[in-house]
């Protein structure tokens, strides 16, 4: 089948970071770069613990942000809390950082698997666009994405769904699946109706999901095999 008819029959809308992207590397070495070259003030002189990387990442995937990290569990006061944040997410997508990310070791064979057999659209919520085609370049994802969708982080849910909106203009008789590892996924599957696979290993955890009584899935070999009768 050509890639054409391919997206007429199933589409998968694939998230990128924490779901075909290891990028928790990342995430974690530009908050611990900005702790060590700046000044934090803490609320009580002093931090509560150093910054821990896995600490942090664990933290985060339970549905905290890294400023309550900085605040609740660092010990630093709120007006320097936003400032460290502020300068995380005005560094988190600088060249020398998206270089730390690496693919999951099931990447590549569930990406040439779905790419085989249907249509493949990469969500991803980013600002630094040349930025991301370096780095799909680089991981050699772009040879597995029919489209790439990307939208401002700070009015990520939106924009995708106005792009899934469109796609499903083109292709009004494709199914739709949406492959993820957060809320804004799981947001807009459930607005839309779209089936959707969420993963616990990225920057969720299995007790988020839990939490909300979402089922969740370990790894992308898990996915596959929920998939494999559609696919």
């Amino acid at each position: 089948m050509t890639r054409d008819e391919l997206l007429q029959k199933n589409i998968y809308l694939i998230d990128l970071d924490g779901t075909v992207i290891d990028s928790g590397k990342r995430h974690a070495d530009v908050m611990s770069g900005i702790l060590d070259s700046g000044n934090p003030e803490y609320a009580d002189g002093k931090p509560r613990t150093d910054f821990n990387a896995d600490e942090y990442l664990a933290y985060k995937s339970d549905g905290h942000s890294g400023k309550e990290y900085l605040k609740e569990i660092m010990g630093l006061t709120l007006s320097s809390a936003d400032d460290i944040q502020r300068a995380w997410t005005e560094q988190i997508e600088f060249s020398a950082y998206l270089n730390k990310d690496r693919l999951y070791e099931d990447t590549i064979f569930f990406l040439n698997n779905i790419y085989e057999s249907a249509g493949v659209v990469f969500l991803t919520a980013r600002r630094n666009v040349d930025g991301l085609k370096g780095e799909l370049r680089r991981l050699c994802l772009d040879a597995y994405a029919d489209y790439t969708i990307v939208a401002d982080p700070f009015d990520a849910v939106a924009q995708k769904e106005k792009a899934y909106i469109a796609l499903k203009k083109m292709y009004p008789d494709a199914s739709f699946t949406i492959v993820g590892d957060t809320e804004n996924e799981y947001e807009m599957a459930l607005k839309n109706k779209i089936e959707c696979r969420l993963l616990n290993r990225g920057f969720r955890s299995r007790k988020f999901w839990d939490d909300r009584k979402v089922r969740s899935y370990d790894d992308l070999m898990d996915v596959y095999k929920s998939l494999k009768i559609k696919i």
